[in-house]
């Protein structure tokens, strides 16, 4: 049986409150909004980020849900956010080989 495909795109600054909800939904390293804002990491914080070209983002949906997003600083290439959706965790890519069981 085929697998829905998995689509991986460049997020944008309207597609901030979509990476907080993943964000804030995660279960290993749970944070409120609350908690994320005393930190300094605000939605206008990430837009700013994400328009001022100082981050890139990319979101990962598959069968058309976002599950996951990653950010990356765009002066040293490091990533510095990754995070899934706890419902996603089970997605692998079409083609991939088979996922060693957890």
């Amino acid at each position: 049986m085929p697998r829905p495909p998995v689509l991986v795109r460049l997020a944008e600054a309207s597609d901030v409150p979509m990476l907080f909800a993943i964000r804030t939904s995660v279960v290993q390293t749970a944070m409120a909004l609350e908690e994320l804002g005393a930190e300094g990491v605000t939605q206008e914080a990430v837009s700013q980020l994400l328009q001022g070209g100082r981050a890139a983002a990319w979101l990962v949906y598959h069968d058309g849900q976002a599950g996951g997003f990653t950010m990356a600083r765009a002066e040293t290439g490091d990533v510095f956010a990754l995070f899934v959706l706890p419902s996603a965790e089970h997605w692998w890519p079409p083609g991939a080989p088979e996922r060693p069981p957890c």
